[in-house]
């Protein structure tokens, strides 16, 4: 398998939130998405259609926006990645505005000595944070439902009850790329719900790689195969995040997890340090470039967790249980309450034995 250090996997996850082309038309982007795959150009080179005609920033959230042409040259400076040669896309948000699709924006990467397959899958697109932080403005418009028109933010809030629609079709593009290029090493990557889809394909096929801030699975997904567990459990997939990042405190989390320290100063695109605000663990924590990278290019244990994810780490517990009990079969609720029972009467035991001391 590829060795990636921790800079290697967060310049990819920040990779994942380019497109291939400036195209808004949809025949016309994946005519140019197309080309680029069919020629496996290395992704050093993806920016052919797209930086060229001038799209180099995206907001994927919060305030700081990804430098396109930044994360390009990052790429070409690194010659560990820049072999890295695209041979799939998928993507489902290329026209703005529809409500009709899953969201699902993904890229499949060959290695260069062809022995190993690395799928990306993008996180969410910016409207939620977009709309938080312009907010005033937005109400003067009369622009106040961008993030309705998100189906990425929709399916966010439906994931927490259900399943997610991106799950399937992202599934799809794996069995897709893994026909036509059999018997290589798989992995997935991912930042935020990117994370999350790339776990979905860990607990489903057994792929390594990693996740940046990655949220976790649904009940769902566990209750409708509950091998999944055990193949995440045994994929070697890692979710790094930040120290202060709450988003990878939401869900199910049976992968392996690795808490690092922050990069409390970095800079947005025009050298702009962030807030104490987002460093305190709010929406700039769960940036990438949010995790502290020593030289060698990979993040450190956090010294400990800090209070916000454990605050939000309680509350989704919680939720995460009432939501597992809910879909339980009956036999399976009759079992859970009578452990509970059981449960009950030990306590109410103990404190009998220590009323009478």
């Amino acid at each position: 398998m590829i060795a990636l250090t921790d800079r290697d996997v967060i310049t990819l996850v920040k990779y994942a939130y380019m497109d291939l082309s400036s195209e808004t038309d949809y025949d016309g982007y994946n005519a140019q998405a197309r080309e680029l795959c069919d020629a496996k150009t290395t992704i050093g080179d993806t920016d052919k259609y797209f930086i060229s005609q001038g799209k180099t920033v995206r907001r994927p959230m919060g305030r700081v926006r990804f430098n396109f042409p930044k994360v390009i040259s990052d790429i070409r400076l690194n010659t560990h990645i820049n072999s890295l040669r695209l041979i799939a896309h998928r993507n489902d948000n290329v026209k703005p505005g529809h409500l009709d699709g899953d969201g699902v924006v993904m890229y499949a990467l060959l290695s260069q000595g062809g022995s190993d397959v690395l799928f990306l899958a993008r996180g969410s697109e910016g409207g939620m944070f977009t709309f938080a932080d312009d907010w005033a403005k937005k109400i003067v418009q009369g622009d106040w439902t961008d993030a309705l028109r998100s189906e990425d933010w929709r399916d966010n809030f439906a994931m927490a009850f259900g399943t997610s629609r991106a799950f399937a079709p992202a599934s799809e593009f794996a069995e897709d790329v893994m026909s036509r290029y059999p018997g290589r090493t798989y992995t997935a990557y991912g930042h935020s719900k990117g994370g999350g889809v790339a776990m979905y394909l860990a607990a489903r096929y057994g792929f390594g790689g990693a996740g940046v801030d990655g949220v976790g699975l649904p009940v769902e997904t566990f209750l409708e195969s509950p091998d999944r567990k055990d193949r995440l459990e045994r994929s070697g997939f890692v979710n790094k995040s930040a120290e202060n990042d709450i988003v990878s405190e939401l869900l199910i989390h049976y992968e392996r997890r690795e808490r690092l320290k922050m990069n409390r100063r970095f800079p947005d695109e025009n050298g702009v340090m962030i807030s104490p605000f987002g460093a305190a663990g709010f929406a700039n924590a769960h940036y990438p470039d949010a995790i502290a990278l020593n030289v060698a290019g990979m993040g450190e244990p956090a010294p400990g967790e800090s209070a916000m994810p454990k605050i939000v780490s309680v509350i989704n517990k919680a939720l995460m249980l009432t939501i597992t009990y809910e879909k339980m079969p009956r036999e399976n609720k009759d079992e859970a309450h009578a452990v509970v029972d059981g449960f009950v009467d030990k306590t109410i035991g103990v404190v009998e034995k220590l009323a009478r001391v």
